[in-house]
């Protein structure tokens, strides 16, 4: 089972960990000021915020450092011995509403959008391909009963119509 959380949080946290680098290779740790850190998610809360452990490596051993907290809309509350650049834009982040339910939407209708009009680039050049035609004619046209142009209209009605989410 996974852990639960408000993906506004959930995104903050993404934000840090995708600028902060381990130099042993782990995903949740980093390297400040010659210092090794790691940090543990703590248990999961009722109204979405995150929270959790930092600890400071001195050798083999692990010793608690601080706590992290991100409020449920993805502010950073605190994240104690990351860089200061690296809190700096994750909250410049959040003040720019990168993390907010609206912005994670636009977000994945791009990503959605864009992967129909890869579908629908692949369908055209096999629908071309079909029929002997050239795909950078002007104009085309398919023959009633080639598969790949079905699966091409198919894709281009789909990118015509606005998901029912956004009507």
């Amino acid at each position: 089972m996974g852990y639960s959380a408000r993906a506004s949080a959930m995104d903050a946290v993404d934000a840090v960990e995708n600028r902060i680098t381990d130099p042993r290779g782990t995903s949740n740790g980093w390297s400040c000021k010659g210092v090794s850190y790691f940090w543990e998610r703590g248990r999961e809360h009722t109204d979405g915020h995150v929270s959790g452990t930092v600890y400071r490596m001195i050798g083999n051993r692990a010793y608690r450092a601080g706590s992290v907290n991100i409020e449920p809309d993805g502010r950073v509350k605190s994240w104690p011995c990351i860089p200061g650049a690296v809190l700096a834009e994750v909250r410049a982040m959040h003040a720019a509403g990168k993390f907010s339910d609206g912005h994670r939407l636009a977000r994945n209708l791009a990503e959605y959008t864009e992967s129909l009009r890869a579908r629908a680039r692949v369908a055209w050049r096999e629908a071309c391909a079909a029929d002997g035609i050239d795909p950078a004619g002007a104009f085309v046209c398919f023959s009633d009963d080639n598969p790949a142009a079905e699966r091409y209209n198919t894709i281009m009605l789909e990118l015509a119509s606005p998901p029912a989410i956004l009507v």
